[in-house]
């Protein structure tokens, strides 16, 4: 057993080791003194007389001594473990903060993606709806333009109208095609009228527009041809004769650009 031990010479404090209820001579480490050491029994019982004498000759009085208590680590484990719980527990708010964060993320990254998805299926949307309405624009222009034109052909053509009152629907594309110049030795300034005829089938002679005329009136038809190209068409005694006309809508009024 283990006992600390104080030096009655110098006072300083060593340790022994050795079985208890006995006496034992002991030296000082520090001083080298000599002495007769009691020591008690385990079970706390009165240590025996010391009969031993100092190196001086003189006797020396039993030594009080004491076992050394062994150290409590208890309230260390417990401080240990209070600051492992704090350490814990910090890391632990720290990661639910990080977790947190992190979620956050993921949710803000989902609505954006949702929202990138909605975006694009309504762009998408727009983009057909526009498409359509382009489409049923294009095709009312040209149920616009096909009826202006059978218009066109039945009241000049095919009946007693005055072209010339469709001259402001014509372009100067086409102005240029249907006029053309007089005789310079007869009136060298002047400019023909709109050639109107150029736009109908073409007859040989006065005696063919007299004979074909009433049949080209029966077998009469106009029909898109391709973008803004229509075909009209002119059939009489076995024969067919076209003309393609272009013509678009502009400004809510017809016109006629070019011819072939």
């Amino acid at each position: 057993m283990e006992y600390k031990v104080t030096c009655k010479n110098c006072g300083h404090q060593y340790r022994l080791t050795a079985d208890g209820g006995q006496s034992v001579w002991s030296t000082c480490p520090n001083c080298g003194h000599k002495m007769l050491v009691s020591l008690p029994h385990a079970d706390g019982g009165n240590p025996p007389a010391g009969n031993g004498y100092a190196s001086n000759g003189i006797p020396d009085a039993q030594q009080p001594v004491e076992p050394l208590k062994k150290k409590n680590n208890k309230g260390i484990i417990v401080l240990l473990a209070f600051i492992l719980g704090i350490v814990i527990g910090i890391v632990a708010w720290f990661g639910w903060q990080q977790k947190q964060k992190n979620d956050q993320q993921a949710l803000e990254e989902r609505e954006e993606m949702r929202k990138e998805h909605m975006d694009s299926l309504m762009a998408l949307r727009n983009q057909q709806e526009s498409e359509e309405r382009a489409a049923q624009q294009a095709e009312a222009d040209r149920r616009s333009v096909m009826t202006f034109l059978n218009e066109f052909y039945q009241d000049w053509f095919f009946g007693d109208g005055d072209p010339n009152r469709y001259a402001n629907n014509i372009s100067e594309k086409c102005y240029n095609k249907l006029t053309s110049s007089v005789d310079d030795e007869e009136e060298s300034d002047s400019i023909s009228e709109i050639d109107w005829p150029l736009l109908g089938p073409q007859f040989e002679s006065e005696s063919d527009v007299r004979r074909d005329l009433p049949d080209f009136a029966g077998h009469f038809d106009i029909t898109h041809y391709h973008d803004n190209w229509y075909k009209v068409c002119f059939s009489a005694h076995g024969t067919t004769e076209y003309r393609q006309i272009e013509a678009f809508v502009y400004k809510n009024k017809i016109i006629i650009n070019d011819f072939r």
